[in-house]
């Protein structure tokens, strides 16, 4: 994780405390102004401060560790002292491709995964909180471009070039529902909700084919 930490004291000074990683920078203001590390200055409580946070190639934003905000950009207003923490990731991997209704049978039921970034992934931890029920083992590694499977019976893809894991319960359903993935501290990075019904793909309901995310 990189982080960066900043306050507002009862003085109206302001103190940044980030540290110069390949994880991502800050920037005040509209015009873009990047904050060096371990900068202090002065501030006033009651107007609004806009921050922010960018990330380097290879990093998203995940949140705002005290808040819990999401958004990248804020207009940040505080009357007393507060500090925040951004946290950048490597880019994390998403849900490419699900196999729900195989016309071959229940069994030959798949999700697929792909690490989109430049770094390698360890999912040890990651876990499916929506559809079937999954937790990746410990050490389980994904390098840049790669892809994984997570299957209902991973020796039916045993010749599969990729790594294949199998789940621990669950069916995925005909009529359509939520897959969310999750990074061990519980925030969602990836959620795809699916359907049989028109404009999803017909063919992927029964007819042999699965579904594929356009642009991986």
């Amino acid at each position: 994780h990189t982080r960066f930490k900043f306050g507002l004291d009862v003085a109206r000074g302001l103190r940044f405390n980030h540290t110069s990683n390949q994880g991502g920078k800050v920037f005040l203001h509209d015009n873009q102004t990047e904050i060096p590390p371990q900068f202090s200055s002065q501030y006033f409580v009651d107007i609004p401060l806009k921050v922010k946070a960018v990330p380097n190639p290879g990093y998203v934003f995940l949140k705002c560790e005290e808040t819990g905000e999401t958004n990248p950009e804020i207009d940040f207003l505080s009357d007393g002292y507060e500090t925040l923490t951004a946290i950048f990731v490597p880019l994390q991997p998403s849900i490419t491709e699900i196999h729900y209704n195989p016309e071959e049978g229940q069994q030959y039921e798949f999700i697929e995964l792909h690490n989109p970034g430049v770094n390698e992934l360890d999912l040890g931890g990651y876990r499916f909180e929506e559809g079937i029920e999954f937790t990746f083992p410990a050490n389980t590694l994904l390098g840049p471009e790669e892809f994984l499977i997570v299957a209902k019976d991973k020796g039916l893809y045993a010749s599969i070039d990729c790594q294949v894991l199998q789940w621990d319960a669950g069916d995925l359903s005909n009529e359509g529902e939520a897959l969310s993935l999750a990074m061990p501290g519980g925030e969602i990075i990836d959620r795809v909700i699916y359907s049989s019904a028109s404009p999803w793909p017909e063919e992927a309901n029964g007819g042999g084919s699965s579904l594929s995310l356009i642009k991986p």
